[in-house]
């Protein structure tokens, strides 16, 4: 609950200073702007001042105390900017310019805790509420938050054309390095010819009859780019257990022989130091596994968040598999089920760039 007694966090001394600096070296409105937005600003003048600044910077003209007075006499919202003596004084608050980027963190910094403030209040009102379901509401408040935690990075709209330099960048040298794997590879060279590799933000269905073997290429697959690319991989297994799992990747990465692991013959001279050595190998690689049956696409969002969050290297997210995850709605068909699944599990993929 927010209390009436206390201010939101904010510093106007430091918004002025900012917004000063920004009048007398107008060139630095646009390294500012990298981190901090009009919203950033707890003042809602000061919000209009910059949004000011941000204008006459992307029109290329000049941005300056006498220009901004002039401003705020002609314009209609030059009383809500504060008025032409006050934006006329914002540059004696300035000290120096080289200040300016110590100032700007101070800002932002007090718009995360007025937006993690925000999201607290909105998570109390729902969970007294009590309309909403538990594991919808963790995984709301989870989101929440990591939009917060994201919107701290310098993240904004890109123009066709930024967008388009960088590619022609990407396509020319794939054109100079044909063949090359571009994504995390999967060791089976002909698919790794096709797909480049499994690419970041892709949603991939490893789809057959029962009993093809659809688990053991998914887990080769993840053994593969864990062990030999140091590539994150987090699995879900709704199916087998964790034991079941290491056995099975340890049994490959040993080349011994499965039913001898099953019934214990094994031979001291050649599959024991065989496993010895893969159970080495495998100790070392950044692998990850939940064996929680029965998840919904809520509850593997929310764990998959927090893994990534723990362990930016991951790159690979493999479920095993898709229909025994459970839908988030009651009365559904088991298609509209799967269908949503996915739908999710593609959004994921984007979200966490996986």
């Amino acid at each position: 609950m927010s209390d009436p007694g206390r201010q939101h966090p904010h510093s106007l001394e430091a918004e002025r200073a900012v917004l000063g600096c920004l009048l007398l070296d107008s060139e630095q409105v646009p390294t500012v702007a990298e981190y901090i937005k009009p919203e950033d600003f707890y003042r809602e003048a000061h919000q209009k001042i910059f949004t000011w600044l941000l204008d006459q910077n992307r029109n290329g003209k000049a941005a300056d105390a006498l220009g901004l007075a002039a401003y705020v006499r002609d314009a209609s919202e030059g009383e809500a900017m504060g008025g032409p003596v006050y934006v006329s004084s914002l540059p004696d608050f300035a000290g120096t310019t080289e200040n300016v980027d110590y100032h700007a963190r101070i800002i932002r910094e007090r718009s995360i805790r007025r937006q993690l403030l925000a999201v607290a209040q909105q998570i109390s009102s729902n969970s007294y509420e009590g309309a909403i379901d538990v594991a919808d509401l963790v995984d709301m408040a989870e989101r929440d938050v990591m939009e917060v935690s994201q919107s701290q990075g310098h993240q904004r709209w890109s123009q066709l054309s930024e967008v388009l330099d960088t590619e022609m960048v990407n396509i020319e040298n794939r054109s100079e390095n044909r063949g090359q794997v571009t994504g995390i590879p999967t060791g089976l060279d002909a698919l790794d010819l096709k797909l480049a590799g499994l690419q970041k933000t892709d949603l991939l269905v490893l789809a057959a009859r029962p009993a093809m073997g659809k688990t053991a290429l998914a887990l080769n697959i993840a053994q593969h780019a864990a062990v030999h690319h140091k590539t994150g991989v987090g699995i879900f297994s709704l199916e087998m257990s964790r034991g079941q799992l290491a056995t099975r990747m340890l049994v490959s990465e040993a080349r011994v022989n499965s039913t001898n692991v099953r019934t214990g013959f094994l031979s001291a001279e050649h599959d024991w130091p065989r496993l010895e050595a893969a159970s080495e190998t495998l100790y070392r690689a950044p692998l990850w596994i939940d064996d929680t049956p029965g998840m919904s696409i809520t509850q593997v969002r929310a764990k998959a968040r927090r893994l990534k969050r723990e362990h930016p290297e991951v790159g690979l997210i493999v479920i095993d598999y898709l229909q025994l995850m459970q839908g988030t709605k009651s009365g559904e068909s088991r298609e509209q089920e799967i269908s949503g699944i996915s739908r999710g599990l593609k959004a994921l993929a984007k979200e966490l760039d996986v």
